[in-house]
């Protein structure tokens, strides 16, 4: 018979060919791991549901888009070359002298 192994509802093992239940003891945390027969589709990172006794593929959900914070932008602000920073003095000056018609 195939065994899962389970820890906190996600199969950590499989166990082909097993005559008895194995036994597996808690992980360093103390959290029991059962192991619960199953097909030979199941595979290591599925899901099992207990109340339904299914076991189904994990879906992550998708991670949102972080803002960056300020300090992303201060670092970012002061990362830039010597040239990135020559450049921009140069263009806010050009753009003063055209203000000021001089340009």
């Amino acid at each position: 018979m195939t065994y899962a192994m389970i820890l906190q509802n996600r199969v950590i093992g499989i166990l082909l060919g097993q005559d008895a239940e194995p036994y597996w003891p808690p992980d360093p945390t103390g959290n029991p791991i059962k192991a619960v027969p199953c097909g030979e589709e199941v595979v290591l990172g599925w899901v099992y549901e207990s109340d339904s006794g299914e076991f189904h593929e994990f879906i992550p959900e998708p991670k949102p888009e972080l803002e960056p914070t300020q300090l992303d932008r201060i670092e970012a602000a002061i990362s830039k070359t010597q040239g990135e920073i020559v450049n921009e003095a140069i263009d806010t000056y050009t753009m003063a002298l055209m203000e000021e018609g001089i340009l």
